[in-house]
């Protein structure tokens, strides 16, 4: 599957993160967008690699794990990998495909450049991450709670 910049851009359109820019500006990032696809079962990164990429569903689910539990599983129009693009640490969990998957990625210096250009491409990632965050607090302090018990 090679998709077109076209179509790039109607798949980014629809993602919260590039919901708000123009078509122009979709188009910029479509243009710099790589597209990668995996079959399933195939693990796309694991916990401790370095990362240097933010990935876009286009097609398929994948599964964010750690230590081999289950966190998360993003779907199409989501978006996974965006913590290493920030810091440059290690894979905080792996990612492996459920079924085929076709993604669009922006490296890091990628994204760093579209940043300087679209700022407002950064909140809906941070709004993202501090969800992610919340619903982690929110967990340990359950497990907390059951263990005073």
């Amino acid at each position: 599957m090679k998709l077109t910049t076209l179509e790039k851009v109607l798949h980014l359109r629809r993602v919260p993160l590039f919901s708000e820019m123009t078509g122009r500006e979709l188009r910029q990032v479509a243009e710099i967008a790589a597209e990668e696809v995996f079959p399933p079962k195939e693990r796309i990164f694991s916990e401790g690699d370095p990362g240097s990429k933010l990935y876009i569903l286009v097609e398929g689910v994948v599964e964010i794990s750690l230590e081999g539990t289950l966190l998360a599983e993003v779907g199409v129009g989501n978006f996974f990998g965006e913590m290493s693009i920030f810091d440059k640490e290690p894979r905080s969990a792996s990612a492996t495909t459920k079924n085929k998957v076709v993604s669009l990625t922006l490296s890091s210096s990628d994204f760093r450049e579209l940043v300087f250009v679209f700022p407002s491409v950064v909140f809906p990632i941070l709004q993202h991450i501090s969800r992610n965050l919340r619903k982690a607090n929110a967990e340990v302090r359950a497990l907390s709670q059951e263990q005073k018990r």
